[in-house]
């Protein structure tokens, strides 16, 4: 686990001295060791740097960059396979100077190329730099669990882990801004800022350094595997299946050099991935973090599943202190606006368990996976019942309509305008965008005068299956992971990821919806799993999910600067938001009245990275 950075300038401005600098924007990816390679060719420039958090092989040899022939590779992430792919390696007759899962990574693309993604099982984003044939090519996996950003704009290509190792950024994206209001990230291509993308999930792009020819390919995609003929698979079948390659995975996650443990907040979930790796590591230690407000605490439920699969438990309590002082740092850690509230608990859980151990298991995707939000319940019904729904969403009273848009009417507005909404899509994949999007497309354009589409997606799938398909290549890759690799990552600790093995996907999305949500019953299949490890009994209970105590928060420790920081001055120092939308929130504030504190966070977080931006 590491972070990387690099470029090629066919200006040759770039020197040894800008690599350096912009791999070590990102020191705390990779606080054990670092490594530059740079060449100066005439045509061009080339500078490949590295970040490194040492998990497996851990000396000096597996230092990167690594080279092998004609190739230089600096890699982010783990190859869990890498010893079986080694060996088919050696059978060729490949042979190794470490025991490095980069090594086997390097060698893999001399022997198979592009191929290599193919036998790949783990979190990666890399980059190969070909001497002899003058390419560079870059990766990245299947769920985006690794970061990789990249610019290709006046002669120069930059790449790196993370936007901050951008030593220019240019201006920001209208489109990407609206996103962030939306939904509370920026989208999966899009970065904030103007020519500065992501290379999207299961996609490697190929640059010849000699046309400055840019080629990319998608080679794995969650859709397609979502819309492949559906099993056939009894429901004993399906579930004994899901077991089998929960634990496979579990296992490949647990191998390293350094000590591991698990987040476990005691629900399905975590509790079934801690259950699976005691079995195989009986000394696992476990991690929660808890809330003084027992509505948002999960501290009780995790100790009760530690206590029952006995693991070395550790709880740490998030203090009203500790977020105000997680929040101070949460603009630099993200690198873009980010509005999941739920980074500031996940960064004081990151900070405190990478003193115990360097790496964490965490069981996300599980939701997107299995159908695990109550929301997909709600949806659903919606959506069997348009037909009824429709006439009478129609003949609300215009004034009524008119009120909720203008957002006076907080509680109806959040029901009846979303129902709206969702009668109105033509498909489940549609209702979904609409639904979670926290500022509508009307809100947008008052606040930014401007919104961004979502594309709705043709899919010859059932609903909840559509519904799973849009939260796990947006709400997931966008959302989920970014939270996580970056508050880990922030401070030197390897997150993860058991239930977002392609594997498991693959079989998993072929299954069909109903049993995903069988009779209402969220999350089926994998709570019969869980029902296998651990008594029912501790595990069924309403669902809680990661949140935080938002509203007390921004009526308390967070009012004051949330007032400050958009004041009409702050404001029309960017000239961004429409300061007239803002003091709606503010005046509610000021007087103690309800507002939506999830839409008043998110211009919070925007206003504080504007004011953070240029010091990133």
């Amino acid at each position: 686990m590491c972070g990387i950075a690099g470029f090629v300038d066919f200006k040759s401005n770039l020197t040894a001295e800008h690599l350096c600098l912009m791999r070590d924007k990102i020191e705390s990816r990779g606080p054990d060791a670092s490594g530059e390679f740079f060449d100066s060719l005439g045509d061009y420039n080339i500078g490949l740097g590295h970040r490194r958090l040492s998990i497996i092989d851990i000396s000096q040899n597996a230092d990167q960059p690594m080279f092998f022939k004609d190739l230089a590779i600096v890699f982010n992430g783990e190859i869990y396979n890498y010893q079986l792919i080694r060996k088919e390696l050696e059978n060729l007759g490949y042979q190794f100077k470490t025991n490095s899962d980069t090594e086997v990574l390097l060698i893999s693309f001399h022997a198979w190329k592009e191929n290599c993604l193919d036998k790949l099982v783990g979190m990666f984003a890399f980059c190969i730099y070909n001497k002899a044939d003058q390419t560079i090519f870059l990766a990245r996996d299947r769920f985006g669990v690794k970061p990789l950003y990249f610019s290709f704009q006046n002669q120069e290509i930059i790449f790196a882990s993370e936007i901050k190792s951008f030593l220019q950024k240019g201006e920001l994206s209208k489109d990407s801004i609206s996103h962030y209001f939306a939904y509370g990230y920026t989208d999966t291509t899009e970065s904030i800022y103007k020519g500065i993308e992501k290379i999207s999930p299961g996609t490697f792009i190929e640059i010849n350094l000699k046309s400055q020819a840019v080629t990319r390919k998608i080679y794995w995609s969650a859709q397609a595997h979502f819309e492949k003929v559906p099993t056939k698979d009894s429901e004993e079948a399906i579930i004994e299946k899901v077991e089998r390659l929960i634990t496979e995975s579990c296992r490949n996650r647990l191998v390293a050099d350094v000590p591991v443990g698990i987040f476990l907040s005691g629900g399905y979930d975590s509790s079934l991935v801690t259950a699976i790796c005691k079995k195989l590591k009986p000394d696992i230690s476990t991690f929660t973090i808890s809330f003084d407000e027992k509505k948002f605490d999960e501290g009780g439920y995790a100790k009760d599943i530690s206590d029952y699969l006995g693991t070395n438990h550790h709880n740490f309590l998030c203090s009203e202190e500790e977020a105000l002082q997680m929040n101070k740092i949460l603009p630099s850690v993200y690198g873009e606006p980010f509005g999941d509230s739920s980074a500031i608990p996940t960064l004081l859980l990151s900070q405190k368990t990478s003193k115990h151990v360097k790496v964490a298991l965490s069981a996300d995707g599980g939701d997107e996976f299995f159908a695990g939000y109550s929301r997909y319940a709600r949806l659903n019904k919606i959506i069997q019942n348009k037909a009824i729904l429709r006439p009478l969403i129609a003949s609300l009273p215009k004034k009524l309509i008119s009120q909720l848009l203008s957002g006076k009417v907080y509680n109806l507005e959040q029901r009846l305008l979303k129902i709206q909404e969702i009668v109105r899509s033509s498909t489940a994949y549609e209702a979904t965008a609409s639904i979670e999007r926290y500022f509508s497309a009307q809100e947008n354009r008052r606040l930014l005068s401007h919104d961004v589409s979502t594309q709705d997606t043709s899919l010859a799938l059932d609903s909840i299956n559509q519904m799973l398909l849009f939260d796990t290549t947006k709400y997931l890759t966008n959302d989920i992971l970014v939270k996580v690799d970056r508050a880990s990552m922030n401070f030197g600790l390897e997150a993860r990821e058991p239930l977002l093995d392609h594997s498991l996907f693959e079989y998993i999305s072929s299954v069909p919806g109903a049993m995903k949500l069988k009779e209402s019953q969220l999350k089926y299949i994998l709570k019969a799993v869980a029902h296998k490890h651990i008594p029912k009994s501790l595990l069924d209970r309403p669902k809680k999910g990661f949140s935080v105590p938002i509203e007390k928060w921004m009526t308390t420790i967070y009012k004051e600067e949330f007032l400050d920081i958009t004041t009409p001055q702050n404001l029309n120092k960017n000239n961004i938001l429409n300061t007239e939308e803002v003091e709606k929130f503010r005046h509610a504030l000021i007087r103690n009245e309800k507002i939506n504190y999830q839409k008043a966070w998110l211009i919070f977080q925007f206003q504080r990275w504007l004011e953070a931006k240029d010091l990133v």
